[in-house]
């Protein structure tokens, strides 16, 4: 009885975390306030999960030197940038250093991307 204990917790907690997950209970909800509001995108986070390209403006902020990140740079039009943009990153995730990317992010409007 005792080897299969010691078999069969660990591939119980292995089986009830996928469980938990598929159900639906570890999805964490996107915060209400992303996107450009008066020009500026979101403040760093006060831990190490964002990344933003106007960090400088935000001193005080104690991520800032970990969020920083080059803006994406495009030419010409914001919407055939998107849609080049889309084009490139087709639903894979990007990953620079510690940013990652993928489509999902895009939601911001058009109005927020700045040359």
């Amino acid at each position: 009885m005792g080897m299969w204990a010691s078999v069969l917790g660990p591939v119980f907690v292995v089986i009830a975390v996928v469980l938990v997950g598929q159900l639906g209970f570890l999805r964490g909800s996107r915060p209400a306030d992303l996107g450009a509001r008066d020009g500026l995108l979101k403040a760093p986070s006060e831990t190490r999960n964002s990344v933003t390209s106007q960090a400088s403006r935000y001193p005080n902020a104690r991520q800032r030197a970990y969020a920083e990140i080059a803006p994406l740079r495009y030419t010409g039009d914001a919407a055939a940038a998107i849609t080049r943009l889309a084009g490139v990153v087709g639903g894979r995730r990007l990953t620079h250093g510690h940013a990652r990317l993928s489509l999902r992010h895009l939601h911001h409007p058009l109005a927020a991307l700045r040359r």
